[in-house]
Order: structure tokens, then sequence, then C-alpha cells
């Protein structure tokens, strides 16, 4: 990885919940299930994952959600329909897998099975060849 790219992310939501949920920003499942992943990290002794809290990923009928990114040559992956008292573990086993990845390709077959339903976005980076870009458009500054 480049010195300069920023290193591989875990985000979680805080601001999950299910329709109809009613109770204060701390109590929100978003809020417990970043609680959970914090502390299934720390019972790992992962004090390496770099890991943010997001006030909201615009995935409110898809609660809870995470995302792993990690620069300009990585993929990127949204999660959701996860469940903050089981799926802890394999938010963090995935990610460990992303991590460890140059471009952070992962397959749905290698996932956990909660992150294989749950996928929400799969966005391949800029200039990457492979199976899933059909086609590369060029852009308006290479027709000038």
């Amino acid at each position: 990885m480049p010195e300069d790219s920023p290193p591989p992310t875990l985000d979680v939501c805080n601001r999950c919940r299910p329709p109809g949920w009613e109770g204060p920003l701390e109590e929100r499942p978003g809020r417990k299930f970043a609680q959970a992943i914090d502390a299934e990290l720390a019972k790992r002794g992962l004090s390496d994952v770099h890991r943010r809290d997001i006030y909201c990923q615009s995935q409110c009928t898809r609660a809870c959600t995470v995302a792993f990114a990690g620069g300009a040559r990585r993929f990127t992956f949204l999660f959701g329909d996860l469940d903050p008292g089981k799926h802890a573990g394999d938010v963090i086993d995935a990610f460990l897998m992303y991590r460890d990845r140059e471009d952070g390709f992962l397959d749905r077959k290698e996932r956990p099975e909660p992150l294989r339903a749950g996928i929400l976005a799969r966005i391949a980076p800029p200039g990457w060849k492979g199976p899933l870009v059909l086609d590369e458009k060029p852009g308006v500054q290479d027709l000038l």
C-alpha cells in the first residue's frame, strides 16, 4: 500500500435502527453494533484495526450497516441488514480478509453468510481492470 494511502477502514453507522424504533442515539442498534464490534476487536487483541463511527450511512431501510474502504486502489464495500447481537465477529472476519488484500476484493463465497446476503454495494476502484468492469469510457479530459 502506498505511504500516502489511508489505511483500510471499518466504518460503522451509529444512527442505524429498524423502522419504527424510538429511543436516544446512545441506545440505537447502530451504536450498540459499534460497541459490539469494539468489544470483539478488544477481545481478539486487534488494536491495529482502523475503525470509525459514522453519523449516518443513509441506508435506513437496511439497518445495521458497515462499510469497508481503503483508498483509491481498493474496492469499497457496504453491508446492511446486520444484527448487532450476532454479527460483530462476522464483520471483523470479513474486514481482516479485506485489510490483508492489496485490492480489498472479497468474493461472495468467501465472505461470512451475513455479509453475502447483506451486501448493499461493491464499488471497484478507478482504473481497476478485471471482469467486473465491462467497459471503461474515456473521461472528458481524455477527449480534449
